[in-house]
């Protein structure tokens, strides 16, 4: 067919600012693939043409498309698999080809071959597509000077100073150093192999952070995927700071995961794209099972009913001067060791009321050396002691008998100042941490457990600033701001997710003595208990003060006493 150079004209602008219109009527995404039933209630497939298939305006494609041709710099796209997303993608890097002919593109996907794939699958539309080629005023070919397997370099560049070809490619698996582009796009990088090992999830927020170098003043950065993790890579464009930076569209399939009464998993709703029908869907649940089809098709990581917690769990409340009478309990769990790929070292103040409903009024995290924990934990102690009661510093008994206990004890010598610390078994005939764990999920799912944000950290440090908690700093599909933070991040990616360390710390507030009475008592219930006694283990010291003109030093365990002797002789030393 023969154009006039008036038409061309007109299609060469429309398809310059309309990502959409040229996927669908210039490279010719018209048709799709889908997946049935026929008469027989056999699965079959065939490929169907119409306006609702291929990439469409009749879809979500629509509000895909123009989130990418919006002027905004920082786009975070999440969409189910199967969407057509890295087709999109494709369109738009051609549209901006057209649009500039001196850009500089950076196409980095999971794993070097995947992005091979995808620099060749554009290269071959460039090098055979008639439209195209006219659009951009090419007779022949549209190859520059460089046109190999990882980048390309197109013909109508202008600019000769330009050390960048047109597009190249990056991976998580590749190293590159030196990249400037104007166009900064991730597209699938997160990947549920990623997520299954301990080093993954590091190895992506590495990876990502290294990209943004690469990103020259006035670039474009798109990331682009589907959930594999509930607090993964791409959950940090749905948190403050990233969420209120990014412009951001979250898509699932348009159906939701439900129990029939047999209790089996079941789809509720209508698919939202044409080409993924009800007897796919049903298919993929059957097949994946429900974790990895909701993270698939769903855009919701962990699905109703096979999460320990969620967000919506963590319940908020301000400090109240009632709150001095309840019960405190400074919680821990110690790391062996600093290095930076370790566990955390957890400090956390716990108020506990009557009912036993739990308060997080303070927490410490960090990757800090033993000594320096200990320092961390005798200031928390200070600190609190003016405003509740710390009935019990918990510590795992194996942190008691190594390095910890001892510069616990010699800092305490040196500021004369008693902690009421007791050793919590974690033995192979106690229960396991994930016992230890699950057993938090009933409070949680109850309301029984609150943050109380008036003295609560927003942040802490590990190679940087990082968020510890923020009440609102979560932004999903719909609904209202939810929190945010590692100490949410622990608890909604359990058990997936490497670090633990916070749930397993306030764990022990749930924890009961081999009597069965709470290792963590409400406020009220302690003076309840007459003629209990107190246990002390030897070798911890109190505060040095004169009792009747003679200075006295009192070693606990040294002495035998019952708690009305202890409490008539703690009062005589102003403890």
């Amino acid at each position: 067919m023969n154009y006039t150079p008036e038409e061309i004209q007109l299609v060469r602008e429309r398809a310059m600012n309309d990502t959409l219109f040229l996927a669908r009527y210039i490279i010719g995404n018209k048709s799709s693939k889908i997946e049935y039933k026929d008469v027989r209630g056999i699965l079959v497939a065939e490929n169907r043409e119409g306006e609702q298939y291929g990439i469409s305006k009749l879809t979500p494609h629509k509000k895909i498309c123009e989130l990418l041709d919006r002027p905004s710099l920082r786009k975070h796209i999440e969409a189910p698999r199967g969407a057509y997303k890295s087709t999109i993608l494709a369109a738009y890097c051609i549209r901006r080809m057209l649009k500039d002919p001196n850009i500089r593109i950076f196409y980095a996907m999971a794993t070097k071959p995947e992005a091979e794939k995808k620099l060749e699958a554009i290269k071959k539309i460039l090098e055979t597509n008639v439209t195209i080629k006219l659009l951009f005023g090419v007779d022949e070919n549209l190859k520059g000077d460089e046109w190999r397997k990882g980048a390309f370099t197109i013909a109508t560049r202008t600019k000769v100073d330009l050390s960048d070809p047109t597009m190249q490619i990056g991976a998580v698996d590749m190293e590159r150093t030196g990249v400037h582009c104007d166009v900064l796009i991730a597209d699938d990088i997160v990947t549920a192999d990623y997520y299954r090992t301990p080093n993954g999830p590091i190895i992506l927020d590495k990876y990502w952070k290294d990209l943004q170098p690469f990103a020259d003043p006035g670039a474009t950065i798109i990331e682009m995927g589907t959930r594999k993790a509930d607090s993964d890579l791409h959950a940090r464009f749905l948190e403050e700071p990233l969420a209120s930076q990014y412009d951001t569209i979250v898509l699932g399939c348009g159906m939701d995961l439900a129990k029939n009464a047999d209790g089996k998993d079941a789809l509720r709703g209508d698919p939202i794209f044409p080409f993924q029908t009800k007897e796919f869907l049903r298919y993929k649940l059957d097949e994946l099972g429900a974790r990895s089809f909701s993270m698939e098709y769903l855009n919701n990581p962990v699905p109703a009913g096979l999460a320990y917690f969620t967000r919506e769990q963590f319940k908020v409340c301000q400090w109240s001067d009632d709150m001095h009478e309840m019960a405190g309990y400074i919680v821990t769990d110690v790391a062996t060791t600093s290095k930076e790929d370790s566990c955390f070292s957890v400090l956390g103040v716990v108020a506990m009321d009557r009912s036993r409903r739990a308060y997080l009024l303070d927490m410490w995290i960090g990757k800090d050396q033993s000594n320096l924990v200990s320092d961390k934990l005798i200031a928390m102690y200070e600190d609190w002691i003016p405003k509740i009661h710390i009935h019990k510093i918990l510590l795992e008994e194996v942190a008691l008998t190594q390095v910890f206990k001892a510069h616990l004890d010699e800092k305490a010598r040196q500021k004369q100042l008693y902690l009421p610390l007791e050793g919590i078994r974690r033995g192979s005939s106690d229960p396991s941490k994930d016992q230890r764990i699950q057993r938090l999920t009933a409070r949680f799912a109850q309301g029984r457990f609150l943050v109380c944000q008036t003295h609560m950290p927003r942040t802490f440090e590990n190679n940087g600033t990082e968020i510890l908690w923020d009440p609102d700093g979560y932004r999903g599909k719909a609904g209202p701001p939810l929190p945010s933070g590692e100490l949410i991040n622990q608890f909604i990616r359990y058990p997936a997710w490497q670090y633990r360390d916070i749930p397993d710390a306030l764990a022990d507030i749930d924890g009961q003595d081999k009597d069965g009475n709470w290792i963590c008592p409400g406020s009220g219930i302690r003076s309840d208990r007459k003629q209990q006694k107190l246990k002390r283990q030897a070798g911890r010291f109190v505060r040095t003060t004169e009792v009747q003109g003679i200075r006295t030093q009192i070693e606990i365990g040294t002495m035998s006493q019952n708690t009305g002797h202890w409490s008539r002789l703690a009062e005589q030393l102003g403890m």
